[in-house]
C-alpha cells in the first residue's frame, strides 16, 4: 500500500513475522483464489494466507551522490474472515470492510461494471529503537477497483498513515491510481501513479530511497508492474518504478526493480 509510513534513519526489531510457521499450520483452507490480477478482490471474503519473498533493487540518481542498494524482505499475510463483508489481518493486526456488497460473480471473476470499494484500517507493524522506544505505525486506507470488462479494469486508493499512534506526531496522505490490462489467462500488466505529502515535527524525517524527506516535502511514484499466475497457488511479479521527490530547495529521483514471489495456500 502506498501509505505505509516509510522506516526512519534507525536500528528497529521488526515484529512482523512472528508465529509465520503456527499460522501457516493453523490457517483454514481457502476455497477461492483469483487466476490473474485483474480479479484480485479488494479483500478476501473466506480465510486467506500467503507467504513470499521480495527483492528490490534501487538506484539514487543523485549525480554527486549515487547509491546503489539490495534489499530483501520476506513477506506473510493471514486474513481470517469475521463475515461476507469483514475480515482482519493478523500479524501486523488491521481490518478490511468492504462497503459495496459481494465481489463475485462466479467462483473466480468479480462483478463487471461495478466499483468495489473497500476500507483498511489498523496497525501496518510494530518497532523498537532505543531513542523511542515501541513505536505503532497505522494506517487507514480506502480503496476501489472497477472492471470494464474481462481483462481491462481500474484500482485507486487514498488514505493516511502514522508513524506512531501513541506519539501521533509524524504523519502522511497518500494516493494511488492504476489501471490494467490481461495479457494472457494468468499473466498481466498494471500501470500506476502514486503521491505521498509527508507532515513532521520538527527534526523528524522519513527515509526513501537514499534521500531524506521532511515535513511537507512530496515524493511521486510512477510504476509499470507485470504479473502471472503460474497456478492458483504461485504469483510472480516484476515490478519497475521511478521515484521522483520535491524538496524545498531542490528535485532528485532514484529507479527500483522489484521481483517477488507468492505462494498461496
Amino acid at each position: 500500500m502506498p501509505n505505509e509510513f516509510p522506516r526512519r534513519l534507525s536500528i528497529r526489531i521488526l515484529g512482523n513475522l512472528t508465529c509465520v510457521l503456527l499460522l501457516c499450520a493453523c490457517s483454514a483452507p481457502t476455497r477461492y483464489h483469483a487466476e490473474n490480477l485483474a480479479n484480485e478482490p479488494i479483500h478476501h471474503q473466506e480465510n486467506y494466507s500467503a507467504l513470499g519473498l521480495n527483492a528490490t533493487l534501487w538506484k539514487n540518481n543523485e549525480p554527486q551522490d549515487s547509491l546503489v542498494s539490495l534489499e530483501v524482505s520476506p513477506h506473510f499475510i493471514y486474513q481470517s474472515s469475521v463475515t461476507e463483508w469483514a475480515s482482519y489481518n493478523f500479524l501486523p493486526v488491521n481490518w478490511n470492510l468492504l462497503l459495496t456488497g459481494n465481489q463475485y460473480r462466479d467462483s473466480t471473476h468479480l462483478i463487471l461494471h461495478r466499483a468495489h470499494i473497500g476500507l483498511n484500517f489498523g496497525l501496518t507493524g510494530f518497532s523498537y529503537s532505543a531513542q523511542d522506544g515501541v513505536e505503532l505505525p497505522a494506517a487507514i486506507n480506502l480503496m476501489t477497483k472497477f472492471l470494464y470488462d474481462d481483462g481491462l479494469y481500474s484500482v485507486g486508493s487514498v488514505g493516511g498513515a502514522l508513524e506512531d499512534l501513541q506519539g501521533m506526531k509524524n504523519g502522511m496522505l497518500a494516493i494511488e491510481l492504476g489501471s490494467g490490462v490481461q495479457v494472457s489467462e494468468g499473466a498481466s500488466a498494471e500501470l500506476s501513479w502514486s503521491g505521498r505529502k509527508f507532515y513532521l515535527a520538527e527534526g523528524y524525517y522519513a527515509e526513501g530511497y537514499g534521500y531524506v524527506m521532511r515535513n511537507r516535502e512530496v515524493e511521486q511514484v510512477v510504476a509499470l508492474g507485470l504479473s502471472n499466475y503460474f497456478t492458483r497457488h504461485h504469483l510472480l511479479k516484476l515490478k519497475g518504478r521511478f521515484n521522483y521527490m520535491e524538496f524545498e530547495i531542490s528535485r532528485q529521483s532514484a529507479t527500483s526493480a522489484e521481483l517477488g514471489y507468492t505462494y498461496v495456500f
